[in-house]
């Protein structure tokens, strides 16, 4: 994707306008070194967007890059594949903006660990649901899941690098069985 189509870059010392939450957030993103090695976008709104294309010095695949959006006050994490929002405890700005960027920082840095996944659980209607796993051996971690005992139901543990994710299929009663990708419609 062209960067037009994430926004106009910005920096420190750019002039355009934006919000006071996104300014907030700005600064409270000056000591997170992962932050520092994005690249931030102003949107048309005004509000900023930190797009995350490498950690360690390696390119994360490309569907997979982190995007962090500011909009209206909150914080909207977008890994590729799945988003969670982490919305601002109650409070002054000076206050709230550091918090939540700490909790997005911990949510980030345990997705690039492998210490938080997605799971995605489906069945031959579709999708069914997902949730984050922190932690948590697997399949153990898959349970309990959005779906009943059916046996048509799978699901897929989600991380950064697709090579990573693992794919099991559900047997009911809690036994889901690891199964290679491609295999059985997986």
């Amino acid at each position: 994707m062209p960067d037009s189509d994430y926004g106009t870059p910005f920096a420190e010392d750019s002039n355009d306008p934006i919000d006071d939450w996104s300014r907030a957030v700005f600064e409270a993103c000056r000591s997170w070194p992962l932050a520092g090695s994005g690249r931030w976008f102003r949107v048309e709104e005004g509000w900023l967007r930190l797009r995350i294309e490498e950690a360690d010095g390696e390119p994360l695949e490309p569907l997979f890059a982190i995007d962090v959006d500011l909009p209206d006050g909150h914080i909207l994490l977008d890994f590729g594949s799945w988003a969670t929002p982490i919305h601002p405890l109650h409070g002054p700005l000076a206050e709230t903006a550091p918090q939540s960027v700490a909790t997005a920082r911990s949510v980030v840095e345990g997705w690039l660990r492998g210490a938080t996944r997605i799971v995605v659980y489906s069945d031959e209607s579709g999708p069914r649901g997902h949730r984050l796993i922190e932690g948590g051996d697997l399949p153990d971690a898959l349970e309990p899941a959005p779906i009943g005992s059916d046996e048509f139901a799978k699901a897929v543990v989600k991380a950064p690098r697709r090579s990573d994710w693992r794919y099991f299929h559900h047997y009911g009663n809690g036994i889901w069985i690891e199964q290679a990708a491609g295999e059985e419609g997986i």
